[in-house]
This record gives structure tokens, sequence and C-alpha cells, in this order.
């Protein structure tokens, strides 16, 4: 047998060809769409996580705050006490709301979506991305003996009154502007 007799079936003398370029392509896109969406996913995600430790310093103080509003030497007038003295005005939640964010740390807290400040709703409305990162606080109601719920929620308003103990419900409105729940406390 001579040495110029043609090669064997299936033999190719291109290593790479067109369709191998095409698909080496198609696998760089893929990848460089994986490193982009994870990363925009990674910082959305890290922002809703911003926004849940906001949610629960403001929880931290709603509790430490419960305890002290019962006390006549109050400081935050605007928060309590829940005995108000004779002839003042009942504090309600818009006062309180400003006197707290005028004090450390709330004073110095934005909004981790927006950069702007903090934001409270009365509710989450998935696909309003003007909520996205707000702060939802609800009051929570214990109801008498024998409902078929023991409580019920409703969003704390501006005129709503302080003068005695509530219960707090606080939920932030993620990425999609979904309600997350971050906890309850007794203020």
């Amino acid at each position: 047998m001579s040495s110029s007799e043609s090669p064997a079936v299936g033999a190719s003398g291109r290593f790479f060809t067109i369709t191998d370029a095409f698909f080496v392509l198609f696998l760089l896109f893929i990848f460089a769409a994986v490193i982009i969406l994870g990363s925009m996913n990674y910082s959305l995600a890290a922002k809703t996580e911003t926004a849940k430790r906001q949610a629960e310093t403001l929880l931290t103080w709603f509790g430490e705050q419960g305890g002290k509003r019962d006390t006549a030497d109050y400081p935050l007038k605007e928060c309590g006490p829940s005995q108000a003295e004779e002839g003042q005005p009942q504090p309600h939640w818009a006062g309180c709301r400003a006197a707290m964010l005028a004090q450390a740390p709330f004073n110095s807290m934005q909004n981790s979506f927006n950069g702007g400040p903090l934001i409270f709703t009365d509710q989450c409305v998935p696909g309003e991305e003007n909520l996205r990162g707000a702060i939802v606080i609800e009051k929570v109601v214990t109801l008498p003996e024998g409902s078929a719920n023991p409580t019920v929620t409703s969003p704390l308003v501006d005129h709503d009154q302080l003068a005695r103990k509530l219960g707090i419900r606080i939920s932030i409105c993620n990425r999609d502007s979904q309600a997350i729940f971050v906890d309850e406390t007794e203020f």
C-alpha cells in the first residue's frame, strides 16, 4: 500500500469549523449574561438586606421606647407618655415619626434603593417602583377572646393616637414592592 491513498472515512482536515465558532460565541454570551444578571441580582438583594437592617433598627427602637413611654419624664413627648397630661394634646404618629427621624441613627438613614430619605407607606403595592425599600408600620390590635382571629392589623397612619401601648408590626417593600415581614414588638 502506498502512502498516497485517501484518508480514512470520517477523518477531517479542519480542526475548528464555523459551527464550532458559533457554539463558542454562544457559550461566551451565556457566560456574560450569567455574570451580568448575577451581579444585578446580588446588588438588589444587598439593597433589600440594607432595608431589612434599617427596619430591624426601627423595631429595636420601638421595643426600647415601649418600656420607657409610661414614665412621666419620657423625653420624646411626641411619642408619649401613655398618661397624657391634662390639657395637653394626645401624641400622634405623625409627630412621633418626625421626632424619631430627627435623632440618631434615623437622621442619617437613607432609602437603600434610591438614596433618598426613608419612606413610610401604608402598604406595599407590587409593581410600584417608588415603594422599593419603603417601611410599612402596622398596628396590631388584639380582638376579644373567642374571635376567629386573635389579632387584626391595620396601617399606623398619621392621626393615630399613641396614648396607650400598641403592638407594632414592621415590614419592608422589596425590589418588586412586595412586602417582606420583619417582626413585631410592643410600643
